[in-house]
């Protein structure tokens, strides 16, 4: 059953005459390649972040996921094109350089007056400029150096290359997901607030999240949650288990097993949190576009937060910390995440605006959700519309 032809007048887009395009151009869907390459490309990312901390640890373990992502990287070139794979290296180098950054500004926060282990957290995530610089030249150098060699010996014939900007961002979403994750371990004090690191930059996960559904709806962007969820679910597997590696003779031991060997109930509490709160997220902001007929965005962004960051807080604070804080003390921490969440969505609201007017403009797709089927665990595009 379609739905109502008065549905389709309510979703018309309100920018449809500042650009020029009739609405059947603006409410095309994306290619199904850019849907096959974009969870290919969010992993090689994941994996690319491991590698760093890897590096620290274990050169086994480093080169074993270095020829995982050798054999990924020349998978994406088989299936798309050589410039599709340097767009990958490129949007890569860029997301690592993203880690190293806020890996930096995570030990840059104070840390909270009882909390003892600023010292060996600061000798992992404190990646001198030396370090950042070389890293990023030289994998540049050999992934590009690689990727070639390959186009010459195999000279793959494809020739599509996928000039949308939903992937790369969704690489940019995952590393920030998964710094969030790694940097979570530290307890801070910043302006008066007590919370982990990672909470500073969760709110961010929530922007992108915004944005894929605004542009490119829900279906869309419940590939990217899935994605991130699954790399994330992986990337933490894998560090627990280089943590767990004996290292008798390394003096960094202690500090990599705080920074990266994530308690089981820290990661659970993660994912189920941010599976709950992405996809109510999502779905109040389709809702709210067809209701308002797109306009508004600012009250459609941090109401869909707002009401998102209820199920985050919730989930995340009790099944991470009861019974091991007072519960008045477990409150206060619920009600200072929500409110820091929501208060930096408010902030960046003009960001919001500007990214997804630009991305509007470069993709020409102001997609609707109408008729649209919710369901979480829908991850084809193809069972998308009602019947």
């Amino acid at each position: 059953m379609y739905p109502p032809a008065e549905w389709v007048e309510l979703a018309k887009p309100t920018l449809r005459s500042f650009l020029k395009e009739d609405h059947k151009t603006m409410q095309k869907t994306l290619p199904v390649k850019v849907f096959i390459y974009t969870p290919l490309a969010m992993l090689y990312t994941g994996l690319l972040i491991a590698s760093i901390l890897f590096l620290l640890k274990s050169l086994i373990a480093f080169g074993m996921l270095t020829c995982c992502l050798a054999l990924l990287l020349f998978f994406i070139y088989q299936q798309f094109s050589f410039k599709q794979s340097l767009l990958t290296i490129v949007v890569s180098t860029i997301s690592m350089a993203l880690f190293f950054l806020l890996a930096k500004l995570a030990v840059a926060f104070p840390a909270a007056p009882d909390w003892p282990y600023q010292a060996p957290y600061a000798s992992i995530l404190n990646f001198s400029w030396a370090h950042m610089l070389c890293y990023l030249f030289w994998y540049t150098v050999i992934a590009t150096t690689f990727i070639t060699v390959c186009h010459r010996c195999y000279r793959n014939q494809h020739q599509e290359t996928l000039y949308y900007f939903y992937p790369f961002i969704g690489m940019i979403f995952v590393t920030i997901l998964l710094t969030c994750n790694i940097t979570t371990q530290k307890i801070a004090t910043f302006i008066g607030v007590t919370v982990d690191v990672g909470t500073w930059f969760f709110p961010f996960v929530f922007i992108f999240n915004n944005i894929f559904t605004e542009i490119y709806g829900y279906a869309s962007s419940r590939i990217i949650i899935w994605s991130g969820l699954l790399v994330n679910t992986l990337i933490a597997c894998l560090l627990g288990a280089v943590a767990l590696i004996p290292a008798a003779h390394w003096p960094l031991q202690d500090a990599f097993s705080l920074v990266v060997g994530m308690a089981f109930r820290i990661v659970l509490a993660s994912m189920i949190s941010y599976f709950c709160s992405e996809f109510t997220n999502s779905y109040v902001l389709a809702k709210l576009k067809l209701f308002t007929r797109g306009r508004w965005l600012w009250i459609r962004t941090i109401s869909s937060t707002a009401i998102a960051m209820i199920a985050d807080s919730i989930l995340f604070t009790t099944i991470a910390f009861i019974g091991v804080i007072p519960l008045h003390l477990l409150v206060i921490v619920m009600l200072f995440q929500y409110a820091l969440k929501v208060g930096f969505e408010i902030v960046f609201t003009p960001l919001t605006y500007a990214v997804v007017m630009t991305l509007k403009l470069k993709e020409k797709i102001d997609y609707y959700d109408i008729g649209t089927r919710f369901s979480p665990f829908l991850v084809s595009k193809i069972n998308n519309e009602r019947k």
